[in-house]
């Protein structure tokens, strides 16, 4: 089957095509960032991009996070994230394409419509001499080791 160009399914003994899409395709991107450092202790970081491609398309995505400073080494970062996706114009679920209707079709989930919601917790660590020298309470006897006698 080295000869095809499109993805296919073979299905009752005869081969069946799931995905036929033009050969080119045109993306655009468009982002900014905006960062305010509200104090010594509280960073706020956003991010938008719009996306819109020639296939039909267009997603919308927004992330917003906040580096929280515990200590002088230690931060928190709690993340929200927010995307939302209309589908490309040849999307249609699996089985939902009929032979002949559409030049070009697809069943690639990647090229459905979504909307998505993420909320996490970022934690960064960074001792002033790097973690060469950090200590770990790995032995029996309470004693600490540091990563520098490991190698």
């Amino acid at each position: 089957m080295s000869g095809f160009s499109e993805r296919q399914l073979i299905n009752s003994s005869k081969l069946r095509k799931v995905e036929n899409l033009p050969g080119n395709r045109l993306k655009i991107p468009i982002g900014i960032r905006l960062n305010y450092y509200a104090s010594d202790f509280l960073v706020l970081r956003s991010y938008y991009r719009f996306y819109k491609d020639d296939f039909g398309l267009i997603g919308n995505t927004f992330n917003i996070e906040t580096a929280l400073k515990i200590g002088p080494f230690l931060s928190l970062i709690p993340f929200y994230r927010y995307h939302t996706q209309i589908s490309s114009d040849y999307y249609q679920p699996f089985g939902q394409h009929f032979d002949g209707e559409r030049l070009y079709y697809t069943s690639d989930n990647d090229l459905a419509g979504l909307h998505s919601n993420k909320l996490g917790l970022g934690i960064r660590y960074s001792p002033v001499f790097g973690i060469g020298r950090m200590k770990l309470p790995c032995l029996h006897d309470g004693s600490l080791l540091t990563l520098r006698a490991l190698i």
